[in-house]
């Protein structure tokens, strides 16, 4: 029997390891309901809230999670924690009395007290703390709490559904068809910073200090919005060249940032910036369940959750590997490229694209003047776009390699040349 548990064991640690060549890990939930939120106090300790009434909890980043709290009577919006044991949990008690609800623990999730109820709800609230007895809670009108949740009261009604504090006095909300509010005294007074929304949906909303932030806005089967400051939110800049809904933005630290989006075609979508926003890259991720949340502890350790039961892990910063889309536009025809620059050495970019309607099984694959095989650069699902891999060649000879495309029906091979 001991053998038994630890060939399982070992088991289970592999399908951690494994990644596919998106670069993130599926992992196991338990359950197959909605996922709405995550949050992890350090690389090994999370939690994760569900439109089921679960609280989910890990002690080994995410590679195995079970159950600290279940209520079918509820649905979990968002979780929040100070320390590893003291948290919170913020959603809504399903028909036939709908109702907002607050939840907390003391000890790490092995009970839950209701701590709060209000008869005002929101799908979508969010909550915060900035230390053990100060917190607030977005859920219709934007609430604050001085004696860590047991009461709260309204500071502000603006339809808030997104929330972001830098500290315990400084904080912006964003709200459906209002925009960002700003405040600089705890909530006790709002400045309207940007007064539209393009769309009536849930914002989310992110400062990376107290001059640069971000908010992200959009609406299913319409472009995404990015909306961003560089000083404090005076003046707002807007980018709307996401063709798809931007429903989760997050940053690790001022240069590195990532995007959670629903793409056109129902696939979740990552775009990521490694200078401060001001150029995105779009990472597809494969999977046709609806993105919920995106959670980043570091530059490359990050998950997100999602549809039934999704939850994701990367410790690679979430890109794809070798391979990245550079255009969201659809291809009249499939093509494949001459590698540039070639010669070369040690490394070449070959480009290529993807035609059609759905998504096509793609093979690029590298071989030598023998034909014989040296190298998979891609094998895998791909939806229709402009696609770019790296071919690093420091381990092969000089030489005259072929490199062959293979989509659906199509095939092309090209030539390429390792000088060294």
């Amino acid at each position: 029997m001991r053998h038994i548990k630890l060939f399982l064991a070992i088991i289970i640690l592999l399908q951690s390891l494994t990644f596919s060549q998106n670069g993130w890990v599926l992992q196991n939930s338990g359950i197959n309901k909605f996922i709405c939120s995550s949050y992890f106090v350090n690389d090994f300790i999370g939690y994760a809230g569900s439109s089921g009434g679960d609280i989910l909890k890990t002690i080994n980043g995410g590679i195995q999670w079970f159950s600290v709290y279940s209520n079918p009577e509820y649905s979990i919006d968002d979780v929040f924690f100070i320390y590893s044991n003291i948290g919170w949990a913020v959603g809504f008690r399903n028909p036939p009395e709908i109702k907002n609800v607050v939840l907390k623990t003391v000890n790490g999730g092995a009970t839950w007290s209701e701590i709060y109820v209000d008869s005002l709800y929101s799908f979508g609230s969010e909550i915060y703390f900035s230390d053990l007895t100060t917190g607030y809670l977005a859920c219709g009108n934007l609430k604050k709490t001085t004696n860590g949740g047991v009461n709260w009261f309204t500071v502000f009604d603006n339809s808030s559904s997104g929330i972001f504090f830098l500290n315990t006095n400084t904080g912006w909300t964003s709200g459906r068809n209002r925009g960002v509010d700003k405040t600089t005294d705890g909530g006790n007074s709002w400045i309207n910073q940007y007064p539209f929304f393009y769309h009536n949906y849930d914002a989310d909303i992110y400062f990376i200090n107290e001059q640069k932030g971000f908010a992200v806005n959009g609406y299913f089967g319409s472009y995404g919005y990015l909306y961003y400051t560089t000083n404090g939110g005076l003046n707002w800049n807007e980018n709307h060249d996401f063709q798809y809904l931007v429903n989760s933005i997050k940053f690790v630290n001022t240069n590195t940032g990532y995007m959670l989006a629903l793409g056109y075609y129902n696939e979740i979508q990552l775009s990521k910036t490694t200078n401060g926003g001001a150029n995105w890259i779009l990472h597809n991720i494969n999977s046709t369940k609806i993105p919920g949340h995106l959670f980043f502890r570091s530059v490359n350790t990050g998950w997100l959750v999602g549809d039934s039961g999704l939850i994701m892990k990367t410790t690679n910063g979430g890109v794809t590997i070798g391979i990245q889309q550079i255009g969201i536009n659809v291809p009249g025809d499939f093509s494949l490229f001459q590698n540039y620059p070639n010669p070369f050495n040690p490394s070449t970019k070959i480009r290529f694209d993807i035609s059609g309607t759905t998504a096509a099984q793609t093979f690029l694959i590298v071989y030598d003047l023998l034909g014989r095989e040296v190298a998979v650069l891609v094998n895998e699902k791909l939806r229709p776009g402009e696609y770019e891999v790296d071919f690093n060649a420091s381990n092969y000879p000089s030489g005259v390699y072929y490199y062959k495309l293979s989509a659906g029906n199509f095939s092309e091979t090209r030539k390429m040349v390792i000088v060294k």
